[in-house]
């Protein structure tokens, strides 16, 4: 491949290339774009002819990187997440007076764990902020984000969502969540024994059914699901505290509750389950340097959480990860 001649690619070319590459679609990564799949496509046919080599091979419905693509990758990538960065920056108003509110949205289970120490910390080093502070489901949260209602909301993702940007911020593993009777000591859980215990969990679409449903036909478990709750975290957690049915949440959700020995949350192995959770923004949101450093602030506030131990199950993703 003639790197020489990387020169000679632009921005958006290179953009869409990065993005074709993360989300292993050519579909996916126009949605994450937000641009239609034949104008993402040209634009990534265009590198592939100004490197005179092929990028990418299809697999099923989906592609993936050549040994020439991944040379590519490799070779951008470190310095690709700085310049979004950067050219979002410079993108922003030229007279920022500094930022005066902030309007994020969080999930329900994750409100709790990362609530009290992020306002805690903006109390303390932004004290004339205005925080507020919109919890929803995703579905909500997403469209809030659309209608440009929120500045930003983490999200828990794996593929792209059109006219988002979302930049990857850690995945946490999944816990199969009970009573501590019922998990009498049991350190984990195999997924193939998730068939034996009652689960009370959302209904599809939601991702973390979709998850769990297409795990069970992969190996053959049989899931009984006996109730479904899709708005609300407080009955999802009052099945397994009435033991009346276990259910499936990441630690976060479950913080309060395992710290005070009203539920145990024990990490599903074999395979080892996790979700992806984001920074999500609006593709047309103007990105001002002071919510910039606010962001920076959440992730180092993320951080924190998790090198304490008190984010269990969670493990920090880097921006380009």
């Amino acid at each position: 491949m003639k790197f020489g001649e990387l020169q000679n690619a632009d921005f958006t070319s290179l953009h869409f290339f990065v993005l074709a590459a993360q989300a292993g679609s050519l579909s996916r990564g126009a949605l994450s774009a937000g641009v239609s799949q034949p104008t993402f496509s040209r634009h990534v046919l265009k590198l592939e002819r100004e490197m005179h080599a092929r990028l990418f091979e299809r697999v099923g419905r989906g592609v993936t990187l050549t040994a020439a693509g991944r040379r590519l990758y490799e070779a951008v990538l470190p310095g690709f997440e700085q310049l979004l960065n950067g050219r979002r920056l410079a993108m922003a108003e030229v007279e920022d007076a500094g930022l005066r509110q902030v309007t994020m949205g969080l999930p329900p289970s994750i409100a709790n764990i990362l609530g009290p120490r992020l306002l805690s910390t903006v109390r303390t080093t932004l004290p004339t902020l205005r925080m507020h502070v919109v919890e929803g489901f995703h579905r909500a949260l997403v469209d809030s984000l659309h209608r440009g209602h929120l500045d930003f909301a983490l999200l828990y993702t794996m593929i792209p969502i059109a006219g988002l940007h979302a930049d990857p911020l850690m995945d946490e593993e999944l816990c199969l969540v009970m009573t501590p009777a019922r998990a009498r000591n049991k350190k984990s859980v195999s997924f193939s024994q998730l068939g034996d215990f009652p689960l009370s969990l959302p209904s599809r679409p939601h991702g973390l059914r979709e998850l769990l449903e297409d795990q069970a036909a992969v190996h053959r478990v049989r899931l009984d699901v006996r109730h479904e709750f899709d708005t609300s975290l407080t009955l999802t957690k009052q099945m397994p505290m009435t033991d009346l049915a276990c259910t499936v949440l990441p630690f976060s959700g479950v913080h309060d509750e395992v710290e005070t020995g009203r539920l145990a949350a024990l990490p599903i192995r074999k395979p080892d389950l996790s979700r992806r959770l984001v920074i999500a923004y609006a593709n047309n949101r103007s990105m001002t340097t002071g919510l910039w450093q606010f962001l920076r602030m959440l992730r180092t506030q993320c951080e924190a959480l998790v090198a304490d131990g008190v984010w269990k199950g969670a493990r920090i993703v880097m921006p380009g990860a």
